[in-house]
C-alpha cells in the first residue's frame, strides 16, 4: 500500500505543477501582449482606414441612388489637364479602388453615371455643365452625377 500512496502523491504534485505552469503561461501572455500593444499605432493612422472614412459618404450616396456596383470615373486635376498622374495620385487611386469595391474606379472613362474627383491640389479650373455635384468633402473629394439630357 505504500507504493500506491507514493504514486498518488506524485500525481498530486504533477497536477499542481501543471496548474502552476498554465497560470504562469497565461500571465506571461497577458504581460507580453500589453508590452507589444504599446508599440502599435492607432487604427486611425492607417492610410486605408483614412480613405475608408473619407469615401464612406460617397459609398452611402451611391447606395441611396441605387447604384450598387458598376464603373465610376475617377479624375484629378492633372488628368483633366492631360498630364500623367503623380505617384502619389496613383497610390490614392489604388487605395480608393480598394475601399470602393464592388465599384470599379476607371481613370480612362468619363462617360460613367458617377464621377469621383480628387482635387487634392485645389479646385479645378472648370468642370462640365452636365455634372451635378452630389457631395463635396471640403478637402477636394467630390462626387458628381452626370445629368441626363432632356
Amino acid at each position: 500500500m505504500g507504493v500506491r500512496s507514493n504514486v498518488e502523491k506524485v500525481k498530486q504534485v504533477l497536477r499542481f505543477a501543471s496548474a502552476v505552469a498554465v497560470v504562469l503561461c497565461a500571465y506571461w501572455n497577458v504581460v507580453a501582449f500589453d508590452l507589444a500593444s504599446e508599440n502599435v499605432a492607432p487604427r486611425e493612422s492607417d492610410e486605408i482606414v483614412r480613405q475608408e472614412k473619407r469615401l464612406a459618404p460617397i459609398r452611402q450616396i451611391l447606395i441611396e441612388n441605387r447604384y450598387p456596383n458598376g464603373e465610376i470615373a475617377f479624375i484629378t486635376n492633372r488628368e483633366l489637364a492631360g498630364l500623367p498622374p503623380l505617384p502619389e495620385e496613383d497610390k490614392q487611386w489604388a487605395q480608393a479602388q480598394y475601399v470602393m469595391i464592388p465599384w470599379v474606379l476607371d481613370r480612362q472613362k468619363r462617360s460613367t453615371p458617377f464621377i469621383i474627383a480628387d482635387f487634392w491640389d485645389g479646385a479645378p479650373t472648370s468642370t462640365s455643365d452636365r455634372l451635378s455635384k452630389l457631395y463635396d468633402a471640403g478637402d477636394g473629394l467630390v462626387l458628381f452625377q452626370r445629368r441626363q439630357l432632356p
